[in-house]
């Protein structure tokens, strides 16, 4: 029968703690940087409230890209602000 000696064991869960520990410090670390760019972009993002769609706004674009607007938007749409997947 093949035993562990018990500073195999000791060698082996200070591996897996601090390998553990790394990972949710590294998880919680990208989170809150995450976070900080997110509010970031919403503070230097420009105010379009009061902005609407028309279909004057793309009467240069191609005659398919006119089509799938025209299909998608309804004049006087406001603008959409932001979205958050």
């Amino acid at each position: 029968m093949n035993t562990y000696s018990p500073k195999i064991c000791v060698i082996i869960g200070a591996v897996a703690f601090v390998s553990i520990t790394t990972l949710i410090m590294g998880d919680k670390m990208m989170k809150s940087e995450f976070d900080k760019d997110i509010e970031k972009l919403f503070a230097d993002s420009e105010n379009i409230s009061g902005k609407v769609y028309t279909s004057n706004q793309i009467k240069d674009l191609p005659i398919p890209v006119q089509r799938y607007f025209n299909y998608t938007l309804k004049e006087n749409q406001p603008y959409v602000s932001y979205a958050r997947l």
